[in-house]
Order: C-alpha cells, then sequence, then structure tokens
C-alpha cells in the first residue's frame, strides 16, 4: 500500500467517526487558522502526516508512516516562542531572561503561518499529542514494536527549565486532519471521495 493509500484511509476513517465534520482543502484549512489566530482562538490538533518516520531501518518491519497528532497553540507572530520560555522560566523561578537563537524558518506577517526549506509550516507550542506508526500494508504498528529502533528524541537544552517548552512547525502540506475551536475539519486532498464511503 502506498504512502497516498494510507493518508486517504486514515482521513475517511476519522472522517467516519466524526458526528459531526467538514471536509476542506488545504488552502480551506490555512483561511481557518487564520482566522482563528486573528480571533485569538489559537487552541488546536492537527493530525500530520509524514514519510519521515524517525525509525531506524529492521529487516523485519518496514515503516513507511508516521501519523502525528499535536495539540497546542498555533502562534500569531515571531518571538512567541522566546516568550513561552521565558513565561515557563518565570513559573520556575528563574530570573535571566532566556534568548532564542534564529529559528530555522521564516514568519509571514498577519498569520500563524512560516515557511521552512520553502513550505508553508504552521508552528505552535506543542502542548500533547502521540505518534501512531505504519507499515507498508497500511496497518498501525503497536508501539511496543516500534520503540526499539525509534531515533532517540532530544529536549531543548538551552531553555534552562525543568520541563522545557516543546515547538513544533509541521508542514500544512502534511496536515490530514484538525480540531479548530471544537470544530473538526478533514482535509479532503488526503480524504479521497467520502461521499461514496
Amino acid at each position: 500500500m502506498d504512502i497516498e493509500s494510507i493518508k486517504r484511509r486514515i482521513a475517511t476513517e476519522r472522517s467516519l467517526a466524526l458526528a459531526s465534520c467538514t471536509t476542506v482543502s488545504t488552502e480551506q484549512l490555512k483561511d481557518v487558522l487564520q482566522q482563528a489566530a486573528a480571533d485569538n482562538r489559537c487552541l488546536v490538533s492537527l493530525t500530520v502526516m509524514a514519510e519521515e518516520t524517525g525509525v531506524r531501518k529492521r529487516a523485519d518491519i518496514t515503516v513507511v508512516a508516521k501519523v502525528s497528532t499535536i495539540d497546542g497553540v498555533i502562534q500569531r507572530k515571531a518571538g512567541m516562542y522566546e516568550r513561552a520560555v521565558n513565561n515557563q522560566r518565570e513559573k520556575e523561578g528563574l530570573e535571566e531572561p532566556f534568548e532564542a537563537g534564529t529559528p530555522n524558518y521564516e514568519w509571514i506577517d498577519g498569520g500563524p503561518f512560516a515557511t521552512m526549506c520553502g513550505k508553508l509550516c504552521v508552528p505552535m507550542k506543542a502542548q500533547g499529542g502521540g505518534s501512531v506508526y505504519y507499515d507498508e500494508h497500511g496497518q498501525p504498528l503497536d508501539h511496543e514494536t516500534v520503540k526499539p529502533y525509534l531515533l532517540a528524541k532530544s529536549s531543548p537544552k538551552n531553555q534552562g527549565t525543568d520541563n522545557p517548552v516543546q515547538w513544533r512547525a509541521p508542514y500544512l502540506k502534511n496536515v490530514i486532519a484538525a480540531r479548530v475551536n471544537g470544530q473538526h475539519y478533514v482535509v479532503h486532498s488526503q480524504a479521497g471521495e467520502l461521499a461514496n464511503v
């Protein structure tokens, strides 16, 4: 099963599982996120699918896709990461301010988007989530099966906090579903012909 088939299946399953779900294009989802940021209602959950799995190769299992859910707050402008870290430092009683380095993306004025490697991304402060890995047959893999082969994750070491701020910037083109202000969306380019399911 190829990666596009897996994307369509997951998006279709998600849309069927939800009683109230709006099917949108990536461009329409961009507008929804833009409006949420303009209204200061930035708490979202994004379901992102990527072929880069972060799993080392092994002979007995081929991991072809990683689907992550990122719950968090989309950021409206440059400097939000630094502010979030300084808020955390203040909570932990640390007085010296944190100064963020140059991010690996460039903010687009007037909204919650940035460009990274020439692609539109959604910078956000992650507050939860998880990932599911899929094999070449489109079947989800048990986390315990994949866990020993995951590449090591590292927490930010330069924040100086006990509970580091987790920051993500998923590519908008990889978003297959979203929850924004309690409304569920499935990106139709991934969902296929939902009306025929």
